[in-house]
C-alpha cells in the first residue's frame, strides 16, 4: 500500500510536469494571462498535495498575477518559479528511486 501509492503518485507529477511547464511557460511568453493562472492553478494543487509548500506558494503567488491582470510582474519572477521546478524534480526524482531501492531490498 501506502508507500507504492505515494510512488505512483509522484511518478505521475513528475511524468506530466515537463509538459506542464511547457504550457506555462509558454503561456507567460505569449501574454496569455487565463492559460497562465488557469496550468499556475493545476500545478499549485498537485504541488501543494505533495507537500511542496514553498513551491505551492510561488504558483499561488503567480496565479493570483495573472488574474490580476499583472502579467508583467509575472514575467519578471517566472524564472526563479522555472528554477525552483528543477530543484523540486531533483528531490522528488531522487526520494522515488531511494523509496523504489528500499522497497526493492525488502
Amino acid at each position: 500500500g501506502g508507500v507504492a501509492d505515494v510512488e505512483r503518485l509522484v511518478d505521475l507529477y513528475l511524468g506530466q510536469l515537463d509538459g506542464r511547464l511547457e504550457r506555462l511557460s509558454l503561456a507567460v511568453e505569449r501574454g496569455e494571462a487565463d492559460e497562465v493562472a488557469d496550468v499556475a492553478h493545476m500545478l499549485k494543487s498537485t504541488t501543494a498535495m505533495l507537500g511542496a509548500e514553498d513551491v505551492a506558494g510561488e504558483l499561488r503567488a503567480l496565479e493570483q498575477g495573472a488574474r490580476g491582470g499583472e502579467l508583467a510582474s509575472v514575467s519578471d519572477g517566472f524564472g526563479s518559479i522555472l528554477k525552483t521546478f528543477g530543484e523540486l524534480e531533483k528531490v522528488l526524482q531522487a526520494w522515488l528511486d531511494d523509496s523504489r531501492h528500499e522497497r526493492a531490498a525488502e
